[in-house]
């Protein structure tokens, strides 16, 4: 990338626990190592690598094709890349990814824990479950899942999407069985004398 092409570019860094996450920006792979173990308070010859798949970024030239709001991950010398489901169980990456100084409420955990294992999640919760994915914070759920808030947001737009589904169905059948019940009443009020056939 040419000097002149450079500009300041929003990164998101955390260390090798995964316990902190922090958002910088930076011009170059210099400045952002720079930046970022500092916030972190880590070594400076720290190796970079991409969060999500343990790739090493070392040099400038590849640094610069990565997007913005890449999330990498500064490791101290003498430490590695690790999966972030390595000897892990959900619950126990929910403690160490939410930064927040309560741990998340039981009902989002369980319920991030559905996220995780399964992509068609919302089509088998009950109804007071899809209202409960909903109501979380956009933030606090991305946090809680280590996904984008765009991502989380688009899920809980997926559970109302099905709720009002559910909730349209219900609505359509009571009406069906309204409709059927008049239809019978009405019969019913129109031929006084008829008598029923017997079984």
């Amino acid at each position: 990338m040419a000097e002149s092409d450079r500009r300041r570019r929003p990164f998101k860094v955390c260390n090798s626990q995964r316990s902190c996450t922090i958002g910088i920006v930076a011009e170059s792979f210099v400045e952002m190592k720079a930046r970022g173990s500092e916030k972190l308070n880590i070594a400076r010859d720290c190796r970079v690598f991409l969060e999500e798949d343990g790739t090493e970024v070392d040099d400038e030239e590849y640094f610069s094709f990565l997007p913005d709001q890449t999330k990498l991950m500064l490791v101290e010398p003498g430490s590695s890349w690790t999966s972030k489901n390595e000897g892990k169980d959900l619950l126990s990456l929910l403690g160490t990814h939410v930064d927040f100084t309560d741990a998340p409420e039981p009902d989002m955990a369980r319920i991030a824990q559905r996220m995780q294992k399964d992509p068609l999640f919302f089509v088998s919760l009950p109804e007071d479950d899809l209202r409960l994915a909903i109501g979380f914070e956009p933030a606090e759920l991305a946090a809680v899942l280590d996904r984008p808030e765009r991502e989380a947001s688009y899920y809980q737009e997926t559970c109302r999407q099905e709720l009002d589904r559910r909730t349209e169905l219900r609505e359509a059948t009571e009406l069906l069985k309204l409709y059927d019940k008049a239809v019978r009443q009405d019969i019913g009020n129109t031929e006084p004398g008829a008598k029923r056939p017997k079984n």
